[in-house]
Order: C-alpha cells, then structure tokens, then sequence
C-alpha cells in the first residue's frame, strides 16, 4: 500500500508539472531569445516577450500577459516597429516601484545602417505600449554600432534614485577589437536618457581584446547600482577578468 501511495504521489507531481507547460509564441517560423519578468508587487502578473517572425513585419518584438500565474495568457501581440523596413531583436523586460513595466529592444536594418536602442512602457500591465524613446543610437561612437545586447535595470528601492533606469549595451558582433561597453541611464522614468558614458574605468577597463564585452546591470535594494562585465588589460591584469562596478 506504501508503495501505491507513493506511485500516485509521483505521478501526480508529475501530471501536475506537465501542466504547467505552455507554448506562448504559436509562431510558424522564428521565435527565440525570449525574456519573462514577474511583477514585485504581484507574483501572479508576469510578461513575456520575445523575438518573433511577424507576417509582412520582419522580426518584430512579441509579448504576452498573464495576471493569473500563467494559467491564461493575453493573445499574442507585437510592438510596431519605429521605421518600415527595420527588424527588432534582444528584448528586456523590468517593472517599477509603482507596477509599471518597461520594455527595452533594439529596433534598426540588419546592416547596421540605421536603427537604435529603445524603451516603451506600459501602464496597463503589459497590454498596450506607449511610443518609444530613444536609448542610442547607432550613429553614436562612429563605427561601433553600439546597439547589441541592451540589458536594463530599474531601480525599485524608494530611495532618492527610486525609478532610474539604466541600460548597458555593446558593439555589433561584426566589429573588430576594440570594443568598448557602454551604459546609458534615465532619471526620469523613462521620459528620456542621458548622453552615453564608457561602463568601465581606468584600473577597470575592458582593454583592447575582449570581443564585445556585455555588461548586465542590477539594482540592489539599497538603491545600489551593480554593473558586471569582462575585461583583459594585460597593463592593469595578466589574466582576463569579471568586473563588478
């Protein structure tokens, strides 16, 4: 009888994990690199976003939103893009104090001719988006298209900084070394960024041999901002290292 009882227990954990499961995209071709965040306020509210084939639209940014835990799902929706013709790809996603949520993308041409980094939020949970404002642009730093990988971070401690966004991003993967890494904040909520500033520093620094070095921000909740990234300087280090600044 134990050993029934046990059998029914595992498969009903196991019944209950399957369920769980949910395909979200229902693409018919690409969907990948996706990016789920949860609501701090609320763990039931979550949105997902991803890259997505979308028809006569390219690769466009998708999401979807649960206020259940995942039981049910919005329908599938993308973001327009900003320009006909561009193509979005590297989505994130992050929540403010106050339950709003930001989504962070790349939107440009595939040759790097055009395009930038961009933030929409949404004061609805997710479901719709407000315009878009620029992050960077790929005309910043000539030559380095400094649009790849941008990761943000919002500060939710109710401190004085409480709000700020800040965003790394990188060089295209084509360009050669050096690369440099690049970090951009916004003070107001969003409304707009500052000029763009290198992420490392003398003593710190990415060096001429890392290939582009992303950096990946967080906030602690002392208002604290953390910024991690690689770099090999043989002048400051004879190995390669993780920075933490």
């Amino acid at each position: 009888m134990k050993k029934l009882t046990l059998l029914a227990l595992f498969l009903s954990v196991l019944t209950s994990l399957q369920a769980q499961e949910s395909e979200l995209s229902e693409g018919i071709l690409f969907d990948g690199e996706p990016y789920l965040a949860m609501d701090p306020q609320n763990p039931q509210h979550m949105v997902v976003a991803w890259m997505g084939y979308a028809w006569l639209n390219r690769i466009a940014i998708h999401y979807r939103v649960t206020f259940d835990g995942g039981n049910t799902w919005s329908p599938p929706a993308f973001i327009p893009h900003q320009v006909d013709g561009y193509t979005c790809a590297d989505p994130s996603l992050a929540f403010d104090s106050e339950g709003r949520v930001f989504v962070c993308y790349i939107d440009y041409i595939e040759d790097g001719s055009a395009g930038a980094v961009y933030v929409r939020r949404s004061d609805d949970g997710g479901l719709t988006w407000n315009d878009a404002v620029e992050v960077i642009s790929v005309e910043e730093d000539p030559g380095e298209y400094p649009l790849d990988r941008p990761w943000m971070a919002i500060d939710r401690s109710g401190g004085p900084n409480d709000g700020n966004i800040y965003i790394n991003t990188k060089p295209a993967p084509w360009e050669p070394i050096p690369n440099a890494s690049y970090f951009i904040r916004s003070t107001d909520g969003g409304a707009s960024f500052e000029d763009w500033v290198y992420t490392d520093a003398p003593g710190w620094s990415v060096g001429d041999f890392i290939a582009s070095p992303m950096a990946v921000p967080t906030v602690g909740s002392d208002g604290l901002l953390h910024i991690a990234y690689p770099g090999w300087d043989p002048a400051e280090s004879l190995i390669p290292r993780i920075m933490l600044a």
